[in-house]
């Protein structure tokens, strides 16, 4: 009975005393997510992913020197390089030499292990900071690992062409039998601020295209500057961007725009827009030609809320500058009286001025003509105005005043009439005089 007693209660210790949990103890020494999930422990692991840039991975399938990033082996392919010695040395090298090569040449396997392990390396880091507690405080190296994986997925691509899609969701899973739908490296380079890109359109591996008539740049995923010009059809600069270019031109085209329009706008009305002229090189600031196979009309029309209110218009030989004046466009119309009284009214004068006092002018005050009540619509601003400069709100400076002298005319027309009635009439009392 003893014996039996014994044996129940070392049944009851080894039930006690044998859970799972002695089996899960982390070995010593080992690293795991929670350890790693931390600003040092994410470093850590986007420097392994960098690594994979240089081939600098020891052990592995393949030819070791197939790993090389300067893929220097296509080189042995393209005539740039000779493998050298004899037929039987580097046979994996010869088929590449001579175009023959097998699935399982040992450059290509090399290759093909080196970039996958770069990719793996970037999943890791981008689950690390999805595991951490705040991986909104990890969103640059975030940005990181997904754009080596898009330049290992991009090397890939260029080698292999139709390679799986290992992203870090089916990488967590061990699922790595995933077809790519595309272009595979699009929405890593499009992460966190690196470039957006909208619509179709591909990312190829020579000098063609990068961005296609598809793309859209926006400035919120966009910066620094683009030095060619493999742009899309729209560029939003957002509220404060900015765009420098030399020459605007359609394809094929230089220093001008001949087959396509130029349109600059803003949704609720363009804001303005500013032409410089900042050297002596090509004499003309702006420059508008209307060619010949277009015919004659207009080269430039002005508009006030969407109704026409001028135009500069070229006949082939030369150009009229036309203000508004349809009757369609009038009400309330009469006759100009006492039009010489009016412009009696008037002060012409001549001065030098400031800014060119090396000559003599002549013209009006501007405010003098505006003080005549007869010539409102001719003048424009208000004597002494100033404003606030655009560039220092705490400085300010004059709103100059402005007189149109071509509106005159219809005032110097009334009054030249008053002063041939007022011949006629002269006429005719001389000549009753003369008869009698």
């Amino acid at each position: 009975m003893r014996n039996i007693y014994l044996i129940l209660i070392g049944l009851l210790v080894l039930t006690v005393n044998c859970s799972e949990e002695f089996t899960d103890v982390d070995p010593i020494g080992s690293l795991n997510d929670a350890q790693l999930a931390n600003p040092t422990g994410v470093e850590l692991l986007l420097t392994g992913a960098y690594s994979v840039l240089d081939a600098g991975r020891n052990g592995g399938i393949g030819n070791g020197w197939g790993r090389s990033a300067d893929n220097w082996v296509a080189d042995v392919a393209s005539d740039d390089a000779h493998k050298g010695s004899t037929d039987g040395d580097q046979p994996d090298l010869y088929e590449l030499e001579l175009f023959n090569w097998q699935t399982g040449n040992g450059y290509f396997m090399a290759r093909w292990e080196v970039l996958f392990a770069g990719v793996n390396r970037s999943n890791a880091v981008i689950n690390l900071i999805a595991s951490s507690e705040t991986p909104a405080s990890f969103i640059v190296e975030e940005a990181q690992a997904k754009f080596l994986r898009g330049h290992y997925n991009f090397e890939l691509k260029k080698h292999f062409d139709n390679v799986p899609n290992i992203t870090e969701v089916n990488a967590s899973e061990l699922n790595y039998n995933v077809a790519n739908a595309g272009a595979i490296m699009d929405s890593d380079f499009s992460s966190n601020g690196f470039m957006k890109r909208t619509g179709s359109g591909s990312y190829t591996v020579d000098n063609s295209t990068f961005l296609t008539s598809s793309s859209t740049l926006s400035a919120a995923n966009l910066s620094g500057t683009i030095n060619n010009s493999r742009l899309p059809t729209s560029i939003d600069l957002g509220s404060s961007g900015e765009m420098k270019a030399k020459n605007f031109q359609t394809s094929g085209q230089s220093n001008r725009l001949t087959s396509a329009g130029f349109s600059a706008y803003h949704n609720t009305g363009f804001e303005g827009l500013s032409i410089v002229k900042s050297s002596t090189g090509w004499g003309t600031a702006l420059f508008i030609h209307r060619l010949s196979s277009a015919g004659t009309g207009n080269i430039g029309e002005f508009q006030y809320n969407n109704s026409f209110v001028g135009s500069i218009n070229t006949n082939g030989s030369t150009t009229t500058f036309n203000g508004g004046s349809d009757y369609r466009l009038k009400q309330d119309v009469e006759n100009i009286s006492d039009g010489l009284g009016k412009i009696k009214s008037l002060r012409p004068v001549k001065f030098r001025w400031k800014n060119n006092p090396n000559s003599y002018d002549s013209g009006f005050i501007a405010h003098e003509v505006q003080e005549t009540g007869y010539y409102n619509n001719l003048v424009t601003g208000v004597k002494d105005e100033m404003r606030e400069k655009n560039d220092d709100p705490n400085q300010q400076e004059p709103v100059y005043q402005g007189v149109d002298y071509s509106k005159f005319t219809p005032m110097l027309v009334a009054a030249l009439k008053e002063i041939s009635d007022k011949v006629d009439a002269l006429d005719a009392r001389m000549t009753s005089l003369e008869n009698t």
